[in-house]
């Protein structure tokens, strides 16, 4: 089997898989059904599409996350509290970019290319999936050319140790940005909806 025809395959599980998660924002049921395949994106140039792009994934899963200081365990309890509140958090171009803002600086506007506009818990996987608005045409392309494929949260949270181990409490969601490598393998972000 050709390369191009298992990417293919993985992409057509992948937004089959996700057409069934109820991802809503106000009532509004995003659904993948214009998307057959990687087929429909082929085609697609970096001024053919309209903005914002629908896309949606995994936002963050519940699971241990090497830190500095060691593991730190992430209970599917703990995310569950946060699910509504990532909600129109903005999307970065990268974890750089927040952190500028997070001490006060200045960073380039253009560095913020979206919102995250619903979220919902998977109970079956045990973490936030998620539906966002990209705004950014050059991002939204590469996006589209599964060129960005995954994410990765920020959130502010304490740590408790209990016997040993690192537990984070208190989450509070702060960004998501895009990445090439992220902590949560599962983290992900795909298109769902795409205008021409």
């Amino acid at each position: 089997m050709a390369k191009l025809d298992i990417l293919r395959l993985r992409n057509d599980f992948q937004k089959t898989k996700l057409r069934h998660n109820k991802l809503s924002d106000n009532g509004s049921t995003y659904i993948n059904s214009n998307i057959k395949g990687m087929s429909l994106f082929q085609d697609i140039k970096s001024d053919n599409f309209k903005l914002p792009i629908i896309v949606s994934g995994r936002l963050v899963s519940s699971g241990v996350y090497h830190e500095k200081f060691g593991d730190l365990h992430v209970s599917s309890d703990e995310l569950k509290k946060t699910v509504d509140s990532w909600k129109g958090i903005s999307i970065f171009k990268s974890h750089g970019s927040w952190i500028g803002v997070a001490k006060g600086e200045n960073i380039p506007i253009d560095d913020i290319v979206g919102k995250i506009i619903g979220t919902s818990w998977n109970e079956e996987d045990q973490g936030i999936d998620y539906v966002a608005e990209i705004m950014d045409r050059n991002v939204a392309y590469k996006i589209a050319k599964e060129l960005i494929q995954t994410v990765s949260v920020g959130f502010g949270r304490s740590v408790v140790w209990d016997n040993g181990l690192a537990f984070a409490k208190g989450l509070e969601p702060k960004e998501l940005s895009l990445v090439f490598n992220g902590k949560d393998k599962k983290a992900t972000i795909s298109v769902q909806k795409i205008e021409y």
